[in-house]
């Protein structure tokens, strides 16, 4: 399977598009966010911290008591020990999406206890989400958004 990859150019900041084999790239570079309820979440910031420099993780993690939002990069040998430090310190049905590169795309390491969405409090409870809607359905919400006053996150 092919995967986009960025390529740097030396002493340049322009980079191009290239495909990039998941069976030739050195490095994974993941995305993911999950909303979940965590009473700790400095607690777990500085176990993440520990665990994934052991890791050679580098990139960004939010965290705070409803969810976490993630970019992060690693060697590609060091994909499945990553996702299993999640599930053992978070939460085992994170969705992940895995793309390849041959570089390390981050520079450093940065995990912070913040605000994920704006608007978006402590007080709100990541087990009460919608279910999946049909396009049709969501066309049909949006031309009476006047009278089913829909929240749309972004």
């Amino acid at each position: 399977m092919l995967i986009l990859k960025i390529v740097q150019f030396a002493n340049s900041n322009i980079g191009s598009v290239r495909y990039c084999s998941s069976k030739t790239s050195k490095f994974s570079v993941v995305s993911f966010y999950k909303f979940h309820k965590y009473e700790e979440p400095q607690k777990l910031v500085e176990t993440l911290k520990t665990r994934l420099s052991d890791l050679d993780v580098k990139g960004r993690i939010q965290i705070n008591s409803i969810g976490i939002n993630s970019q992060i990069c690693m060697p590609h040998s060091n994909l499945n020990p990553t996702k299993d430090t999640f599930s053992e310190t978070y939460c085992d049905d994170i969705e992940y999406k895995i793309h390849h590169a041959n570089f390390q795309v981050f520079k450093k390491l940065r995990i912070t206890n913040k605000k994920l969405v704006d608007g978006m409090g402590d007080d709100f409870d990541p087990s009460k989400v919608g279910s999946h809607i049909s396009p049709e359905k969501w066309n049909e919400i949006l031309d009476n958004r006047e009278s089913t006053n829909p929240l749309i996150l972004d």
